[in-house]
């Protein structure tokens, strides 16, 4: 009986092309026993004919079965296998998952350290005559080299624990807020590189953008960035992509990675959808003049810096209101982590835009579900769906 991996083609360097997703000829039409597989080995023949570092669309996968599947039954072993981690998807085309590192070798069990008294003794009654000096001697250098053995098992242990703890130590990276225009790889990159590529962001081709509109609660984020990839890491001669991340400000919003591309390419895929967000061209130097909105669906590009006072913790001012707030008395609180955070990083924008139009932002609180409207001139937070306002302030760290 045929199988769904005898009819479908492999696919061949010669026809990837340029998006680093492949190419084949029509096959031949499927048995007539390839339609009527469950779920679950659709799911695992469609992820077997998908070779390492190939990336296969999901149109080329309806066309290798033919008539003989359905477009909702391909669909469903198609999310079935990516959900059973057969098959990782990226965009429209799905891809083997990368391979898992194999974990480290188990350190050698201490060696205990013989005494050697037993054979010592076993030597002395075999020997009354007062010749077991030798095996005695021979005895302490095992034990001698049995401890030497031991002590550079545990060297070697306290070895690997240091430079674990520093490889861990120096991988924790301060979070840069939306908004300063860094060229460090935006925070989302990380969810979106299921090959462990080793990314850096291409200057000048970093962007922070910001949709605000008061009137309509609206206030939306925008990054969008170049990457480039290990020249040993290409895929087809390709290694740059178009990293992009927006949502509502305040929340993490979604991410998606395109690519590879050659870097002419990305370029161009970077340019376009700058000027699909902003309705201009992008500049190199609205790094550091910004560029306000030209109408009000197109987005702010917000310019780098920082306020000198650096970073800051954000309070909030309660009063009367013990019943509502579980006891607590008339004071300033401070704001969760995340919240105060976010907080900071609208501030920081508000001080280095110089645009009046970033005076006043809705943010929403992931804590507690509600969208609070913050005046950065007035100091203070209200919330949008009671009314209440209260001072906030800001304080040094």
């Amino acid at each position: 009986m045929s199988t769904f991996v005898d009819f479908v083609p492999r696919l061949t360097n010669k026809a990837r092309t340029r998006t680093g997703v492949e190419r084949y000829a029509p096959p031949p039409p499927p048995a007539a026993s390839g339609g009527n597989a469950s779920l679950a080995t659709l799911a695992s023949l469609i992820a077997k004919t998908v070779r390492p570092s190939q990336r296969v669309s999901r149109h080329l996968i309806k066309s290798a079965l033919g008539t003989k599947a359905t477009a909702a039954r391909i669909n469903i072993a198609l999310n079935r296998a990516v959900t059973q981690g057969k098959l990782v998807q990226i965009g429209g085309s799905y891809q083997c998952p990368a391979p898992k590192p194999k974990p480290a070798p188990k350190a050698a069990p201490k060696a205990k350290a013989s005494s050697g008294k037993p054979r010592a003794a076993a030597a002395k009654k075999a020997n009354k005559g007062g010749k077991a000096k030798a095996p005695k001697a021979k005895a302490k250098a095992s034990s001698k080299v049995q401890g030497k053995a031991a002590s550079a098992t545990k060297a070697a242990k306290a070895a690997a624990k240091a430079r674990t703890t520093k490889k861990k130590a120096s991988g924790k990276k301060a979070r840069a807020p939306v908004g300063t225009g860094s060229f460090d790889l935006d925070e989302g990159v990380a969810a979106v590189n299921t090959q462990n590529l080793a990314f850096t962001v291409v200057p000048p081709y970093s962007s922070h953008m910001a949709q605000v509109n008061m009137a309509t609660n609206t206030d939306k984020f925008y990054v969008l960035q170049m990457l480039g990839g290990a020249v040993s890491q290409r895929v087809g001669g390709m290694e740059h992509y178009v990293f992009s991340r927006w949502g509502r400000t305040g929340t993490r919003g979604q991410q998606q990675l395109k690519g590879p591309f050659s870097q002419a390419d990305a370029t161009k895929l970077f340019q376009k959808t700058f000027r699909e967000k902003t309705g201009v061209d992008f500049k190199a130097s609205f790094r550091t003049s910004g560029l306000a909105a030209t109408t009000a669906s197109n987005y702010s590009v917000l310019k780098e810096g920082r306020v000198a006072a650096g970073d800051g913790l954000w309070e909030y001012y309660l009063t009367n209101d013990m019943a509502m707030n579980g006891g607590k008395s008339d004071g300033w609180y401070p704001y969760d982590a995340s919240t105060s955070a976010e907080v900071d990083m609208l501030y920081q924008i508000f001080k280095t835009q110089d645009n009046a139009g970033m005076s006043v932002r809705s943010l929403y609180a992931p804590s507690n579900g509600f969208s609070y409207r913050v005046d950065l001139v007035k100091l203070t937070q209200t919330n949008v769906s009671s009314g209440t306002s209260r001072p906030i302030r800001r304080v040094a760290k």
